[in-house]
């Protein structure tokens, strides 16, 4: 097991410890000893949250290693490709190559049709939304294209999440809920996400498609962590323990040297919002928290050659096109349409 503590590292991200294992057993057996605690193989998703620390996990379970993970079966009709299996691996076995476009192109090549793959890809920078085209104006000093979310806890105990933009069918509450969720530690469809109108709204670009989950994640992230550190602050006063002692875990407040002394998440909400002779010195009464997300690499005009600072992200789309064509009569066909997308939900089947 390779074994490396890079709290001491110089990075953009949080601390983490990172462990490099060799079997099943073992990869579960780390995950189970720490709830933040995340798999890595490619990180190419978990990597680039990591540095703007939009997901903080405090161990990383690196799965590369662990030679029963990586296979590729046939069962009848189905083909499964374990979790570790090299994509050059699966590119070159005769059991997938058979359902490749490729295959298909060069049978229909035999029978005298004239057929052809094409391929178009496009890679987008986003988080800075629509901020590009008037950047591309050396006259204009724009240098945010921020997002925000304002979260509520009432007296029930109940969470609102409030966004402050439109939707075209992303997917923003599901995010939003989930975002909050997983910082606060509540189940994501007990979280009610509304949206404010033009008069009480908080600043936003509206976070659409590529954007949505850096720029609309980002503020709910921020916002549920104010709310995480103002609950963990008030159950360690109630408790009269140090902060540092104090441990949040969902939603519950205890004490790392006396676990069982502890505040429920009920008995935090109350305290907020009845029991102002309980709150740490300072707070106000309620639970409420507001974030207003700056683009992480905005801040600074355009450089002199022209590149723009607004954009922390790339999204990317690729499409593959299998045609043929009736030698006779000209007649295209399309046999096959691939479409791969990193962002949004597909409006539909059509």
């Amino acid at each position: 097991m390779f074994w490396l503590n890079a709290p001491q590292t110089v990075m953009k991200a949080a601390p983490f410890e990172y462990f490099r294992v060799g079997a099943v057993d073992e990869a579960c057996a780390m995950l189970a000893a720490d709830e933040n605690a995340r798999v890595i193989a490619g990180g190419q998703t978990l990597v680039p949250m990591m540095v703007m620390r939009l997901a903080r996990p405090t161990r990383l379970v690196d799965i590369n290693r662990i030679a029963e993970l990586s296979y590729i079966r046939s069962d009848g009709d189905v083909i499964s490709i374990g979790a570790t299996t090299r994509q050059c691996l699966v590119e070159r076995d005769p059991r997938i190559a058979v359902n490749l476009p490729q295959a298909e192109r060069d049978r229909l090549r035999a029978e005298g049709q004239l057929a052809g793959i094409g391929v178009a890809a496009c890679l987008e920078p986003s988080g800075g939304n629509a901020s590009f085209e008037p950047l591309l104006n050396p006259k204009n000093a724009t240098t945010t294209w921020m997002d925000s979310c304002r979260i509520d806890v009432d007296l029930t105990a109940a969470i609102t999440a409030t966004m402050h933009t439109s939707s075209a069918g992303q997917g923003h509450e599901t995010l939003v809920a989930t975002v909050i969720a997983e910082v606060v530690g509540r189940d994501p469809d007990s979280i009610r996400v509304v949206r404010a109108n033009s008069l009480n709204s908080l600043p936003s670009n509206s976070p659409v498609g590529s954007r949505m989950a850096i720029m609309l994640g980002g503020a709910a992230f921020h916002a549920a962590h104010k709310l995480k550190a103002k609950l963990t602050a008030i159950g360690a006063h109630d408790l009269g323990i140090p902060a540092e002692r104090a441990i949040y875990e969902q939603g519950n407040v205890y004490d790392r040297a006396a676990p069982d002394k502890r505040r429920t998440w009920d008995e935090l909400v109350a305290i907020a919002h009845r029991n102002f002779h309980r709150l740490p010195e300072g707070f106000e009464p309620g639970l409420a928290v507001a974030h207003v997300y700056q683009v992480p690499t905005g801040g600074t005009l355009p450089t002199a050659d022209g590149r723009v600072q607004m954009y922390p992200c790339f999204s990317f789309e690729f499409h593959l096109l299998l045609l043929s064509i009736d030698p006779d009569l000209g007649t295209p066909r399309i046999l096959r349409y691939r479409l791969g997308h990193d962002c949004g939900s597909r409006p539909s089947d059509d």
